[in-house]
């Protein structure tokens, strides 16, 4: 988990097999202008997938079953707000 505000890149993390999560929250914006969070595979060090658009309570995620080693990249866009990302794995 990583929270704050601002840009930032996350550390690496590695997932392994399964099902795992990426959720993206937003304290006191429903939707911010210019959010977003981009996922790099950090082998090749491109990126894997993008997240932007909220939904009605301001979150956002994706649900993923690739395993490797990734990061985050936090773009806050021009308001400033408290964020939250987290990455877990799914227990079916």
């Amino acid at each position: 988990e990583w929270s704050g505000s601002g840009e930032r890149r996350s550390p690496e993390f590695t997932v392994g097999r399964g099902l795992w999560r990426l959720e993206c929250r937003g304290a006191g914006l429903r939707t911010p202008s210019g959010f977003s969070v981009t996922l790099y595979d950090a082998e090749t060090d491109t990126p894997f997938t993008r997240i932007s658009n909220g939904d009605f309570l301001g979150m956002r995620a994706r649900i993923f079953d690739r395993p490797g080693t990734y990061y985050v990249v936090i773009d806050q866009g021009i308001d400033r707000f408290n964020w939250e990302i987290s990455v877990t794995t799914l227990s079916l």
